[in-house]
């Protein structure tokens, strides 16, 4: 999509953007100009504000001291004598002037239970009221010298009130009562300033309580006692009552309406007095400033882009005339040639850069030509070379189609012949399988045979042996007794002979007991035959695995140490079994000298032929077996097994 400006002519793309720029200096410097009187004038708005709050609020705040002192002077008239009689302490209060002057909603006084045993004036229900619950009462029987309530409404004068109490105390100055006097919020001797002080037409004081998010006082006395905006809907609101920010700023109120204000705090009651003016009427003076500003700076703005318009044009004469001369010749209206240049400027610099390019322009027409007819003349030799090279290719592509195919014959019958391979492969390794599991059984029968048949017969020629030679007849010579012996002592050998190749044809407690103890067994009689310590290391003896594993992890074992006590010179080994549901891990491991397992052979002898056998039973019950030796770090043969 083309882009508008670049569509324009350059002598208003020229003044388009000066004149951008013009303007955007100018009203910019006005922006600025604006920012700086406004925080100007905002500066000493606020300084007004602090100043007339500081008068306002050291006013609350004497008028509140006045009122804390007053109320300690008469406290610490009330002696425990006069404590002891309440008609001289209602007389004390009667000659007081407190409540004629700064207390007119009057004076109570109140024993430790809260009871009020006198007041000035006297009201009707006052005397012999309670005040055990109310929290200012709570806090002056805590021990406290001062305490101020929140604002509330009277409950006798029924007029919003803020009530003042300090304590009165006995001989031993321990807290025996309470001495209160109460102001009402719309006091003018207490708040009087806020209506003196005007601030503008939309000005205004309020007295806040933080603890209790109520208005005190304000300069729109129906506001006192309603309750500050909800927490959150004014951030600098809370800042003031939570944080007891006392700087100018401008915020948002809860109406909608833009406010510069500042805080101040009451130190004796812990309020916060806060003067505000909508910002609308403290800048008023500057807006007008700003629209005068930005008008002088609109005008300026015409003015240079008219005296910028007029220049360009002028200046830009002679660049319009050479655009003309080139659109003609380039839509073949005048032949190409050189245009005159009227001034050494910048534009008679392109108009003669354009020359050169037009008289270079006309040799490279001519230097075309020229290449085109040599061009075309080679063009016949290359098309004569490639009804050769075609024909050659032809002729080439025809052989190589013809060998495709002969290859193609040969990787089909080579596929063949490996499919032949693999069944052959796959074909034996079953027959492998089913010769392994046939040998387990004809082993399983042999140990049978020889534990039931050899054994029991061989048992029962001992026994009459033994008894012939316990009751020989007595006409027997010694000689005879000598031969009974030693055959005696050769049948005994014979049987245990036949119970070790029962034994190692099919091992019986591998049937009843499972693997471990199995591997346990032949461990003690491998190490009492070669002195080589056997640990077996295994799982839960209850939890047994199927018949054909057991039987092929207990002859790898037996072909291990085998080979161990062959090779290795080793002085232990380690047999290790473990597994859960879904994996069974089973190792060998000894502490010979190891050898380098890549120089095993696998054509002859007796390691390798181990190594095959181990590999291949691993291998028929679903596992893998790896080998790990080294020189010096003997030997491992681990098999795992996923169920």
């Amino acid at each position: 999509m083309p882009d508008p400006l670049r569509a324009t002519s350059l002598k208003t793309r020229v003044l388009f953007l000066v004149s951008l720029l013009i303007v955007v200096a100018i009203w910019g410097l006005a922006a600025v100009v604006a920012k700086v009187l406004q925080s100007d004038l905002e500066k000493i708005v606020a300084q007004h504000l602090s100043a007339t709050l500081d008068y306002v609020a050291d006013d609350i705040d004497q008028g509140m001291q006045n009122r804390i002192n007053a109320l300690n002077k008469l406290a610490a008239r009330i002696t425990p004598e006069i404590q002891a009689d309440p008609a001289k302490v209602q007389r004390l209060l009667m000659q007081s002037d407190l409540a004629a002057t700064l207390f007119p909603e009057g004076v109570t006084c109140s024993n430790r239970q809260g009871l009020i045993f006198a007041d000035n004036p006297e009201l009707p229900g006052r005397s012999g009221g309670s005040l055990a619950d109310r929290q200012y009462f709570r806090e002056i029987m805590a021990g406290a010298p001062l305490a101020i309530s929140s604002p509330i409404v009277g409950r006798f004068v029924r007029q919003p009130v803020v009530i003042l109490a300090v304590p009165v105390s006995d001989a031993q100055g321990v807290t025996s009562g309470m001495l209160v006097g109460a102001s009402t919020l719309s006091d003018q001797d207490l708040f009087g300033q806020l209506e003196k002080t005007k601030i503008g037409r939309t000005g205004y004081f309020i007295v806040a309580s933080p603890r209790d998010r109520l208005i005190v006082s304000a300069t729109d006395r129906t506001r006192i006692l309603t309750p500050m905006a909800v927490k959150g809907t004014n951030r600098l609101l809370d800042r003031r009552l939570e944080e007891g920010f006392e700087g100018e700023a401008i915020a948002t109120t809860s109406s909608g309406v833009e406010v510069l204000s500042v805080g101040r705090a009451i130190k004796n009651t812990g309020w916060i007095a806060v003067i505000g003016i909508e910002t609308q009427e403290a800048f008023a003076p500057i807006v007008t400033l700003k629209r005068q500003i930005y008008f002088g700076a609109l005008l300026i703005s015409l003015l240079v882009a008219l005296v910028l318009r007029f220049v360009l044009k002028r200046q830009l004469l002679p660049l319009g005339v050479a655009a003309q001369a080139m659109r003609r010749m380039s839509e073949g209206e005048e032949p190409l040639a050189p245009i005159p240049v009227v001034r050494r400027d910048e534009i008679g610099q392109l108009v003669d850069s354009f020359n050169q390019l037009a008289l270079e322009h006309i040799r490279l027409i001519e230097d075309l030509h020229q290449e085109i007819a040599e061009r075309r003349h080679s063009e016949d030799e290359v098309r004569k070379l490639n009804e050769t090279l075609e024909q050659g290719v032809i002729d080439r592509t025809n052989q190589l189609t013809l060998a495709n195919q002969q290859l193609e014959q040969e990787i089909a019958e080579r596929r063949t012949a490996e499919s032949t391979a693999l069944d052959f492969a796959t074909r034996l390794q079953v027959m492998t399988r089913r010769h392994d599991g046939a040998q387990e059984l004809e082993k399983r029968r042999l140990a049978r045979e020889l534990h039931d048949r050899v054994s029991s017969s061989l048992t029962a020629i001992g026994l009459s042996l033994g008894l012939i030679e316990k009751q020989p007849p007595r006409d027997i010579a010694l000689t005879v007794k000598e031969r009974l012996s030693g055959i005696s002592a050769l049948l005994k050998e014979t049987m245990s002979h036949a119970r070790e190749i029962s034994h190692d044809l099919h091992p019986a407690v591998l049937g009843y007991a499972g693997v471990v103890a199995a591997l346990e067994d032949y461990g003690r009689k491998f190490s009492a035959h070669t002195g080589i310590d056997v640990l077996v290391v295994g799982e839960d003896r209850e939890i047994r695995l199927p018949p054909e594993m057991e039987i092929a992890l207990y002859r790898i074992a037996q072909e291990a140490l085998t080979n161990c006590a062959k090779h290795a010179g080793a002085t232990s080994i380690t047999i290790e079994l473990d597994g859960d549901s879904e994996r069974v891990a089973f190792a060998i491991s000894d502490d010979g000298k190891g050898f380098d397992a890549s120089r095993l052979s696998s054509n002859g002898n007796a390691q390798g032929l181990g190594l095959l056998s181990m590999r291949e039973r691993a291998e028929a019950i679903g596992g893998r077996l790896t080998l790990t030796a080294m020189p010096g770090t003997g030997t491992r043969i681990s098999v795992e097994i996923y169920l």
